[in-house]
């Protein structure tokens, strides 16, 4: 193509976008149809060759020939209708307090792609597809985020010719803008130009008449570039959050990833989980698929068994759960909010009884049990009290079997009840549950005679609890008397005693902090492990008896203020306490 051309005709363009959005890039084609009345449409872009210029990845959109270029995944006609009409219903709203973003979460095979595929159709047909890339691991750059911005850029230039001038001026400011960093290019790239050519007469037109645009991206959790994940879904977030009436949607799609979970749980997006199909569920529990439909039958009264294995299994009432979750509707089949933490507990527990082999275990059942530990734990405290926690919990352990579980699932779960990111969740009173929790620590490793195994594992991986928006700084109350002191001690002791008699080597990293302040190894606590957590509380008891020699006498309650702090880098907290006067 000659530089000496201002008015540029991109051509054929294989996979990079869809020639029925503008007429700029042709799926398929060397030239634009004949006849078609795209025909003679022009991206006024300068004398840059933005296709050459930007090098997109020609086979990652949805045009993609999907037999060479997985995943190879359609819906069947008729097939996935309600998710569709309700991420339809999403993207075509206008209202103002709208989300811009839209996650459609879900595990292997409950048909994720197919549905992303099944929009990214429409509204190319519809004249308002931006771009859509599929991600997909181990391919190279698809698998990464090294030319995500620019895919995207050069599919905007073809979709809505009035962005190209855009995009050619950023490059031409900004000489090493194509080698920069993922927020730049996404911000000069993708998000300005786009802006700035939705304010013109026809996009402005077809967003009032219409609604607003779409991009999709699929299989998120499919990129290697774990990092520039987090960074592409917060910069997306700041954009929207600084702009919001412009006439952009994203609908990503994606396994349930901590990293991406973290990021998306967000009152700016909106969460759509799909229901798992037969072949799913078998998958989940290493089973075949005919073994799930035999036990499906039996239900056949309230749920709705599809025709084939890989359609989604769904109640035939959707008031089902609300029916036997009222007891004055349901009577003697009423199920009570608070049985939500004992089927935390199961999912737990069946979570800590997998093989760690991961070549021994169903692929997806992990996740699959850490998601519903969560999400039952979570419905509990949004339904009882400080004091149905406790003695809910103390029901659990009478199962003798299940000790060590119930130890455990105790800990993870009060810890992460006293310092997840669930701020309205928190009891009132911290130092109570706080010697809850390293009781139940103290108790584990007394009851397992080769705890060395999982005091260095993530806890997050037996169950992660913690959601929202991770604040900038925490501060706790802990009222501490006689009888509280004397307790934190002593647990702290038995922790270190059976740390030093089971597993000697437990305690060889020193202490991170000191009596002034307790340096955390990462902001995130949920990946800390059971001796980064222990080092925590021994940090606790350590100022508490340093600074509370009163507290002998009885009755004399002393108050002290716990402040979490993030640090100037991400990865750290700093955590100092201080007693109030």
């Amino acid at each position: 193509m000659s530089n000496n051309v201002n008015n540029i005709v991109i051509g054929h363009v294989e996979s990079a976008i869809f020639g029925d959005n503008s007429g700029v890039v042709n799926q398929g084609r060397s030239q634009p149809v004949a006849g078609s009345s795209q025909q003679c449409q022009h991206a006024l872009i300068g004398p840059t060759d933005l296709i050459q210029l930007l090098q997109p990845i020609l086979d990652t959109s949805h045009t993609r020939n999907r037999e060479t270029s997985p995943p190879n995944s359609a819906c069947f006609p008729g097939t996935r209708r309600n998710v569709i009409r309700k991420i339809v219903a999403w993207a075509d709203s206008t209202l103002l307090w709208n989300t811009h973003v839209l996650w459609l979460y879900g595990y292997v095979g409950c048909g994720k792609s197919a549905i992303a595929l099944a929009i990214a159709l429409k509204y190319e047909r519809r004249q308002r597809l931006v771009g859509s890339f599929f991600f997909f691991r181990n391919t190279g750059d698809r698998g990464r985020m090294t030319r995500f911005a620019t895919t995207l850029a050069c599919q905007l230039a073809a979709a809505i010719p009035e962005a190209a001038t855009f995009i050619e001026n950023a490059v031409k400011a900004e000489p090493g803008l194509l080698s920069s960093n993922l927020v730049a290019q996404l911000r000069r790239l993708l998000y300005e130009p786009f802006r700035l050519a939705a304010k013109r007469g026809r996009l402005l037109k077809t967003s009032f008449l219409k609604g607003p645009f779409l991009i999709v991206i699929d299989g998120l959790d499919e990129c290697e570039d774990r990092q520039e994940v987090q960074t592409f879904i917060d910069d997306m977030l700041e954009f929207f959050k600084k702009n919001p009436l412009v006439p952009l949607r994203f609908l990503i799609t994606s396994r349930v990833e901590q990293h991406i979970q973290r990021h998306l749980e967000n009152a700016q997006v909106r969460l759509e989980n799909l229901p798992l199909p037969i072949v799913g569920i078998a998958e989940l529990l290493g089973i075949e698929a005919f073994e799930v439909v035999r036990v499906l039958v039996n239900l056949q009264a309230i749920i709705h068994i599809p025709d084939t294995d890989d359609l989604p299994v769904t109640m035939c009432h959707e008031s089902l759960r609300d029916f036997l979750t009222t007891g004055t509707r349901s009577g003697v089949y009423f199920v009570s909010p608070l049985y939500h933490l004992k089927l935390s507990f199961d999912y737990f527990s069946l979570n800590l009884e997998l093989p760690r082999d991961t070549s021994r275990r169903p692929s997806g059942l992990p996740r699959f049990c850490m998601q519903r530990c969560r999400d039952h734990s979570n419905e509990f405290l949004n339904a009882g009290s400080e004091q149905d926690f406790f003695a809910e919990l103390n029901q659990l352990s009478y199962l003798p079997h299940r000790l060590f579980s119930y130890h455990l699932f105790s800990l993870t779960r009060v810890f992460f009840w006293i310092f997840g990111t669930d701020s309205h969740q928190r009891p009132q009173q911290v130092l109570q549950p706080l010697n809850e929790c390293i009781e139940s620590l103290a108790l584990a490793l007394e009851c397992d005679s080769a705890p060395d195994k999982w005091l260095r594992t993530q806890m997050s991986e037996f169950g992660r609890f913690v959601g929202g928006p991770d604040p900038k700084e925490d501060v706790y109350c802990l009222e501490v008397d006689q009888e509280h002191a004397a307790k934190l001690q002593r647990n702290v002791e038995r922790i270190e005693t059976a740390i030093i008699a089971k597993c000697p080597d437990g305690l060889s990293e020193s202490p991170t902090g000191n009596i002034d302040h307790f340096a955390g190894r990462h902001w995130f606590l949920d990946i800390w492990t059971p001796i980064e957590a222990y080092r925590f509380f021994e940090w606790i008891n350590g100022h508490v008896q340093a600074l509370g020699v009163k507290l002998a006498e009885p009755g004399v309650t002393y108050h002290f203020e716990l402040c979490i702090t993030r640090g100037d880098e991400l990865r750290n907290r700093r955590i100092t306490i201080s007693r109030s006067m």
